[in-house]
């Protein structure tokens, strides 16, 4: 019995991690665009 349940559960948990992890990277990719690119953006704005 345990053992279907840990499959059941393993497959229903994966996709859950998966579509977490991928909103993480997005979440992380955004911050770091915000801070590293868009500043450097206006610095270069505003020296040209």
């Amino acid at each position: 019995m345990p053992k279907p349940m840990g499959n059941l559960t393993s497959t229903i948990f994966s996709p859950c991690t998966q579509l977490f992890f991928r909103i993480l990277l997005l979440l992380l990719r955004s911050y770091f665009y915000s801070h590293l690119l868009l500043p450097a953006i206006h610095v270069n704005i505003i020296n040209s």
